[in-house]
């Protein structure tokens, strides 16, 4: 946000598509700005995402909101693809905003013409990803663990150092901000004086893939921060063959 525009973005993650909605509004009372929309380019060549395209905002008078949108497709872009083929991307984009600026009167009259193209350099943003997941609710985390692995779900473990974290309680709610899922039987509360913890979460993988997610934790002996061992489990669909694994992603 800016003196003059103040623009934000939400992310919309679906299954072959990324949609990006920026928020726009105009502070400056003496214009009116056209055909509004925002130019976004990631900062690797390689990324997986390609723009398919823009919806501009026709009109954004001053102190009005509005949106214009810029979709994303994954590289394949063949129809069968997903979010997660592609490695399910979490890349840095630039962004400029762009628009054509019409001078308004003391009595809010519009200048004839079609105003003068201009454009402002917004900062760089990026896809996470918690974006790609949405938590969701387990009564019995044991119970659906032993559900999906009985049905063949894949799994993986990987063991981390924390040593910038400075407690479990700052443990769990990093952990749980980056994966983007929902503790379950309230295991994001760590007792006091705790060195060790157990964190469950829970939520669905874009595609509704159901996933799982224990986190054992302790504090780290020297004191320098925590280490943990995560274990994932999850089911995809055996004939999505792009798709990588979502255990993989995260670890």
């Amino acid at each position: 946000i800016n003196a003059e525009y103040g623009v934000t973005v939400v992310r919309h993650v679906f299954a072959a598509h990324v949609l990006l909605q920026f928020n726009c509004t105009n502070t400056l009372a003496d214009q009116l700005l056209r055909d509004v929309s925002v130019a976004v380019e990631p900062t690797d060549e390689s990324c997986a995402l390609r723009v398919e395209r823009v919806v501009p905002a026709p009109a954004l008078p001053y102190a009005a909101d509005g949106a214009t949108y810029v979709l994303l497709s994954t590289a394949a872009g063949d129809g069968h693809g997903d979010a997660a083929a592609g490695v399910a991307p979490t890349p840095t984009f630039s962004a400029t905003l762009r628009f054509s600026v019409c001078d308004v009167d003391a009595h809010g009259d519009v200048a004839d013409g079609d105003g003068v193209e201009d454009e402002y350099e917004l900062e760089e943003f990026a896809l996470a990803t918690a974006d790609y997941v949405r938590g969701s609710f387990v009564a019995d985390f044991a119970d659906e663990w032993d559900a999906l692995a009985a049905a063949g779900a894949a799994e993986a473990v990987e063991t981390y150092a924390l040593p910038a974290v400075g407690s479990l309680a700052d443990a769990v709610q990093s952990v749980s901000r980056y994966l983007g899922l929902q503790a379950a039987e309230q295991s994001d509360v760590v007792a006091d004086g705790a060195k060790k913890h157990i964190l469950y979460l829970a939520g669905r993988f874009v595609g509704d893939v159901p996933v799982l997610v224990r986190v054992r934790m302790r504090l780290a002996k020297d004191g320098g921060g925590v280490n943990m061992e995560l274990s994932l489990i999850h089911i995809s669909e055996p004939t999505r063959h792009a798709q990588i694994s979502y255990a993989v992603f995260c670890l």
